[in-house]
C-alpha cells in the first residue's frame, strides 16, 4: 500500500475557518459601527467647543450671552462661523432662563443611524459655565459624542 500525501483541506477544515471568519465579523461590525458614529458625533462637539471661546469673550464684555444673529449687531456673527459641517447641518441658539442659553447641533440625516437627526445641546449657564447634553429625542448623542 502506498502512502498519499493529503492535497487539501477537507470540508470540516473550511466550515471551522468559514465559521471563525463569521464570529469575527458578528463582534467587528457593531464595533465598526460604533467607531463610525463616536467620529461622526465628534464633529458636533468640534463645532459646539469652538463656540466656547467667543461666547466666554463676548460674556466678560458685555455680561450677557451672544446671539447667533446675522450681521452680528447684537450677537456673535453667525455669517462668520462655520455653523455646519459634513456631518452638522447646523446649530441654533435658544434663550434660557434668567441670562443663560441653550445651542443645539443638529446631526444630518445621511449619517451613521445611531446618531442621524439627534442633537446634542451645549448648554451656557448665566455664570458662562458650559455643560453638554442630550438634544431629546430617542438619540442619544453623548453615548458617542464625548464632550468635555
Amino acid at each position: 500500500m502506498k502512502n498519499q500525501m493529503q492535497k487539501g483541506f477537507t470540508l470540516i477544515e473550511l466550515m471551522i475557518v468559514v465559521a471563525i471568519i463569521g464570529i469575527l465579523a458578528a463582534i467587528a461590525i457593531p464595533q465598526y459601527q460604533d467607531y463610525i458614529a463616536r467620529a461622526q458625533a465628534s464633529e458636533g462637539c468640534t463645532l459646539l467647543g469652538g463656540l466656547k471661546t467667543p461666547i466666554a469673550e463676548y460674556f466678560a464684555v458685555n455680561g450677557v450671552l451672544p446671539v447667533l444673529v446675522s450681521g452680528g449687531a447684537s450677537g456673535l456673527d453667525s455669517d462668520n462661523l462655520t455653523m455646519s459641517g459634513d456631518n452638522v447641518s447646523g446649530i441654533a441658539y435658544t434663550a434660557g432662563d434668567p441670562d443663560g442659553g441653550k445651542y443645539t447641533a443638529t446631526f444630518a440625516t445621511g449619517v451613521s443611524d445611531r446618531i442621524s437627526g439627534g442633537k446634542l445641546d451645549m448648554v451656557v449657564d448665566a455664570d458662562g459655565k458650559f455643560t453638554f447634553s442630550d438634544g431629546g429625542a430617542d438619540t442619544t448623542i453623548t453615548e458617542y459624542a464625548k464632550c468635555i
